[in-house]
């Protein structure tokens, strides 16, 4: 997007942008940005709170008041939820038990995983049917309980086949990731009482789930793998950066 910027005002039309990686916009240097510190993903920050989201797109829509740029400008404000509780702990509504981890045996991390998310898959039910339908899971366009056979798959060889035609299996990965982690962070979210925030979230989906454990594995396994997307892909957006250096300081 910060490219397309360039383009965009060469042919006379004003642009600005939200940054969520604060490195790459310095390097490309858009005409009009503002960096948020907030979650990958989430470029308004935390879902279901408006008044907060409406700050965020006012903060942006100014910069159309500088006339050229490049302009990068920082949100000043972090996401609500987003700052660890000083309330009581959350917990999952599910005793998941402690995962093995990412270095076990393929098998046992095949079994833990499949285990835990028949666990969770009845409060994903709850969650969609708390939200009349409504859902962040479907990129991948493949069925909820398809998605596990297929992403603990690439821990061992032969892989999977890619079950779309329309995309490289690199995509169809990427993807089938992105919603197994919807359906556990929904699932989570639907526990009854106090509502958990973003950060006790990540908490517990990288600290205390299987599929954390799977994901750490695949990263180590795929990234240097022959298939270039799917190796780019492993390195880079399977895992974030943040969770990497938490990672990197616990084993030192």
């Amino acid at each position: 997007m910060s490219a397309l910027g360039h383009y965009l005002e060469a042919e006379g039309l004003p642009t600005a942008q939200i940054s969520l990686v604060r490195m790459h916009t310095e390097v490309i240097q858009p005409p009009r940005a503002l960096w948020v510190p907030f979650e990958l993903g989430r470029p308004f920050g935390t879902p279901g709170e408006a008044a907060f989201q409406r700050r965020v797109i006012s903060a942006a829509l100014a910069l159309f008041e500088r006339e050229s740029g490049p302009v990068l400008e920082d949100f000043p404000e972090d996401a609500p939820g987003e700052a660890p509780s000083d309330t009581e702990g959350w917990s999952c509504p599910v005793a998941l038990g402690a995962p093995p981890a990412a270095d076990a045996e393929v098998g046992s991390l095949e079994a833990a995983l499949l285990q835990e998310f028949h666990k969770l898959r009845p409060w994903y039910d709850v969650a969609c049917q708390a939200r009349d339908g409504r859902t962040t899971v479907g990129v991948s366009q493949m069925a909820i309980d398809d998605l596990v056979p297929f992403v603990e798959g690439f821990l061992d060889s032969p892989w999977p086949d890619n079950p779309r035609d329309d995309i490289p299996i690199g995509d169809a990965f990427k993807y089938a990731t992105e919603d197994l982690k919807g359906v556990y962070f929904e699932a989570a979210a639907a526990q009854p009482g106090r509502k958990a925030g973003i950060a006790e979230l990540d908490d517990w989906f990288w600290q205390e789930t299987a599929l954390a454990q799977v994901y750490i594995a695949l990263r180590s396994s795929l990234k240097d793998c022959d298939d270039q997307l799917l190796s780019q892909i492993s390195a880079r957006n399977l895992i974030p950066g943040a969770v990497l250096e938490k990672l990197s300081a616990a084993a030192d």
